[in-house]
């Protein structure tokens, strides 16, 4: 029942299980340890119905990596997961399937299972329960003549394993070292990459407290982070004020993390490109931190970005290393800022043309945004961006494509539903072509194929898009076709900026002196 909740897009259903499924992650990952498996597992579950499309997804797509998004159960016997199977026959429209799953023994430790036969009242199946988030491996799809079903071979992989954990620890450390499953189930939404679930279990949850409730304000900040990862920054400064305003009421409260609305503020004027106005909100934001080291390092981490786009290098070099240090002083539920800091470090050395060090660090962001993100984490793509534009702009363009190809090639074979990362690599991949050659529309329009029918996936990157498809067009003096989308980028514009903003000035200025084709 958990599962088919948590699979559905009802948002009422995730509010009221939100605290057995937090507790059930906490408990299985702490059972996991008390059992301390050692060996080697080889693991079945049957499915009676499979789509044909999904099936045919699966034996189409050899190597490839599937998601768990519920609680995953398994048994050591095969001829109980067979019965499962009994009376099911394959047709047209389904098929019967029985999954083999193998444990290596390297990595046991590292994925979050539990034997519950003794903690349930069936005792005898020899179930193995994964937790949510885990990730296996297709290895083949294959008839079993034997037993009249499809067999797809699948093998644990340790990725994402331990993002519960780090998104309870997340919570805690921004606010105080409590823990409020109110915010942990929605944070782990965000963390997923499921903004539009997030938005509508947090608007939910809002609807249900009362109108004072302590959480409010806690919620408002969420939904403004939300917002800020999908560029909208209009929303996101709508739900940072309504933040601001409830805890500067009620300071003796929210003292303790008022600074999280303050540091949020200043993302959205350096997003917008008013850097001396984030600067402001940045110094509030040490100014509340009240010593609290994690939310210190954040801030101290958007201070030195302040510093580089002032081109004070050595200023935001020291910042970046200073907040660095507080992290891994920290613990290791840290590890995403970590990383988030070794990109701007990166970023540093590219501005000061030490491309040597800007790689080395580009380089580590991307090997460890590959270990520890979930897979369509915007540190991971930035990485990988990154890496393509400091090639770029050493000239070695050959090099940028190959990478980038690599890349694409990795997300289409591997995550093929990851519509983000590749929207992102068919950009930039355009870029590396001249607007004469043919891979240049040709990887925009592939882009703008996905963003149109994604347009929530991310605003500025989508407007970004009709922009060069714009740009394109003029170039080749078509100009309906230019205006079309130019018209296109002013409306995400209008959207996600404030109404006077120079960026909308400017590109109603362009469509305004366009030529009218006769």
């Amino acid at each position: 029942m958990v599962n088919r909740a948590f699979r559905t897009e009802n948002i009422t259903l995730w509010y009221l299980f939100r605290f057995y499924l937090i507790d059930l992650c906490k408990q299985l990952e702490l059972i996991h340890k008390e059992q301390n498996i050692q060996t080697s597992l080889i693991l079945y579950c049957g499915q009676s119905r499979m789509s044909i499309n999904e099936f045919n997804y699966l034996k189409s797509n050899i190597g490839s990596f599937i998601l768990a998004n519920g609680f995953f159960s398994s048994t050591t016997d095969i001829q109980i997961a067979n019965s499962f199977l009994s009376g099911a026959i394959n047709t047209e429209d389904y098929k019967v399937i029985l999954f083999k799953i193998i444990v290596e023994q390297s990595i046991v430790e590292k994925i979050i299972f539990v034997d519950i036969d003794k903690y349930v009242g069936h005792v005898g199946e020899c179930e193995i329960l994964f937790s949510i988030g885990s990730i296996f491996q297709i290895e083949n799809v294959d008839f079993n003549n034997e037993l009249n079903v499809w067999q797809i071979d699948i093998k644990a992989i340790d990725q994402n394993t331990s993002k519960v954990k780090e998104s309870i620890e997340t919570i805690r450390k921004r606010y105080g070292n409590k823990e409020n499953i109110n915010l942990i189930f929605g944070n782990l939404l965000i963390d997923m990459n499921q903004y539009t679930k997030a938005e509508s279990y947090f608007q939910m949850i809002l609807q249900e407290l009362t109108k004072n409730h302590y959480d409010i304000p806690l919620i408002y900040d969420h939904l403004a982070d939300l917002f800020m990862k999908i560029t909208n920054w209009n929303e996101a400064l709508k739900y940072f004020n309504l933040s601001f305003e409830l805890k500067k009421k009620n300071l003796y409260f929210y003292q303790s993390n008022i600074s999280i609305t303050l540091n949020g503020i200043g993302n959205y004027y350096k997003s917008i490109g008013n850097f001396n106005q984030a600067s402001e909100y940045y110094c509030q934001a040490m100014k509340y931190s009240n010593n609290n080291q994690y939310n210190m390092a954040i801030i101290l981490n958007n201070i030195s970005t302040i510093d580089l786009i002032n081109k004070n290098y050595e200023k935001a070099l020291e910042k970046c290393i200073q907040a660095r240090d507080i992290l891994q002083e920290i613990n290791s539920y840290s590890l995403n800022e970590i990383i988030y800091c070794h990109g701007i470090i990166g970023d540093i050395y590219l501005e000061m043309k030490n491309y040597l060090y800007a790689e080395e660090f580009y380089l580590t962001t991307f090997e460890m945004s590959k270990n520890i993100l979930f897979i369509g984490d915007k540190i991971k793509i930035n990485s990988i961006k990154s890496l393509i534009y400091l090639y770029k702009q050493q000239g070695l363009i050959e090099k940028a494509l190959e990478f980038s190809m690599n890349q694409l090639l990795w997300y289409e074979k591997y995550f093929p539903d990851c519509y983000s990362s590749i929207a992102n690599i068919y950009m930039e991949i355009s870029q590396l072509y001249d607007y004469n050659h043919s891979n240049h529309i040709y990887y925009l329009e592939k882009a703008l194929n996905i963003f149109e029918n994604n347009i929530h996936i991310q605003y500025l990157i989508t407007y970004q898009c009709f922009s060069f498809i714009a740009n394109y067009y003029f170039k080749k003096s078509l100009f309906d076709k230019s205006r079309k989308y130019y018209l296109k980028t002013l409306e995400i514009q209008k959207k996600i900026y404030p109404k006077d903003h120079s960026i909308i000035i400017q590109t109603q200025s362009i469509i305004d002196d366009i030529p009218i084709e006769m």
